[in-house]
């Protein structure tokens, strides 16, 4: 039976067995990411910046079309964005400094809550040692988030140089702005395949970017008017943090969510708590689950999975900011690997959320049959001469 065995079909192009080629196209990846992890301190900015003049395209667009000379265009794209960029982060560092001023206040209210805690769980089993429980409560307290936030308000250079490696890589995409055009129609006629690729990736990355911000803001705006109502302290900083945390896929929500319904429970109590969850929760649900989808479609382009994968896979290369970055970055790799190559186009088809639209034309919709094949035999034959 031995000699029945055919060894496995090599690779076309190259000979090797397609095993061996995978493993090495794997150890190729692996090696890749470890190098971006390495030198995430600019490699993770210089991404971000790429994709802000993606998504701020357009505004370069609609000035020229204006009349506008191209190198206008793009100086206002590049102070647009550089100007949100600097709001943004002047936010991020405003909303810490409140934290630490404010939460120190609420660390008695804290102590009496984990204490309620422990003697709930005794009573169904007073044998029950409760120390990794106090352990696991202490890291949420509000000494613990302030020794957090100092930390990262400790981190001041490293911030600043990372903002200052975007707008650096801001200034140079925005100098090349006017001539992308140029470019991209030189490329479609070389290789109309790879720049129709990589345009469905500029476009596909711009979505994502306006429909993320544009939803992110009616949340927070929605989850604002509910801390408000519901007299939760910090309610300014909590909207923020909820902004920020939906470009956050899959777990933004959550992440968004458990700050404020701890401030609530030790501020106003446990059925305070309570109806932020539950007001939180609908309104999450109806405007990203319900409203979103019916204006825009498909804007992530990966299946719900992925997306969760890529948010571990791009966290643990780029730190917090890959959390920010996941869903642009793997739809770069899918346009780069996958939607660039033909013969990958039965995994374009495994990821993609909608394997009947993908650029690589990775599944044919199957066509429908007909429903009377008697009606249609019929007009084909009275079409004929």
């Amino acid at each position: 039976m031995a000699d029945d065995l055919t060894p496995p079909a090599p690779d076309a192009k190259n000979g090797l067995p397609r095993f061996v080629v995978g493993m090495i196209g794997l150890a190729g990846a692996l090696a890749s990411l470890v190098l971006l992890r390495e030198f995430a301190a600019f490699t993770a900015p210089l991404f971000l910046a790429l994709n802000l003049i993606i998504a701020a395209y357009p505004l370069h667009t609609f000035l020229v079309s204006k009349g506008a000379p191209a190198w206008v265009g793009a100086t206002v794209m590049a102070l647009a964005v550089v100007v949100i960029l600097l709001l943004a982060v002047g936010a991020i560092v405003w909303a810490v400094n409140e934290m630490i001023d404010v939460l120190p206040n609420y660390s008695a209210e804290y102590n009496q809550v984990m204490n309620a805690i422990i003697d709930l769980i005794r009573k169904f089993d007073p044998d029950i040692d409760t120390t990794g429980i106090m352990d696991l409560l202490k890291m949420v307290d509000p000494k613990s988030i302030v020794d957090v936030a100092t930390g990262l308000l400790s981190q001041t250079y490293a911030i600043f140089g990372g903002v200052a490696v975007i707008v650096a890589s801001l200034v140079f995409f925005a100098m090349d702005a006017p001539g992308f055009a140029a470019r991209v129609r030189l490329s479609s006629k070389a290789s109309p395949h790879i720049a129709q690729v990589m345009q469905s990736f500029s476009s596909g990355v711009r979505r994502y970017w306006l429909v993320t911000t544009f939803f992110g803001i009616i949340v927070a705006v929605l989850d604002g008017g509910a801390l408000v109502a519901l007299s939760v302290p910090l309610p300014f900083v909590w909207v923020m943090f909820s902004f920020l945390t939906n470009y956050i896929p899959n777990v933004g929500f959550v992440v968004g969510l458990l700050p404020p319904a701890l401030m609530a429970l030790l501020a106003n109590g446990w059925q305070n708590m309570v109806i932020l969850i539950i007001a939180y929760s609908v309104l999450n649900f109806v405007v990203q689950s319900i409203i979103q989808p019916r204006f825009t479609g498909d804007a992530v382009g990966v299946t719900a999975s992925v997306s969760f994968v890529s948010l571990l896979l791009w966290g643990w290369v780029f730190g917090a900011l890959g959390t920010l970055l996941a869903l642009p970055m793997t739809l770069m790799v899918k346009a780069v690997l996958l939607d660039i190559d033909p013969n990958t186009k039965w995994l374009d088809a495994l990821i993609s959320s909608n394997p009947y639209g993908t650029t690589s034309g990775a599944v044919a919709k199957p066509a429908r049959k007909p429903k009377n094949r008697k009606l249609t035999l019929l007009k084909t034959n009275t079409a004929q001469p």
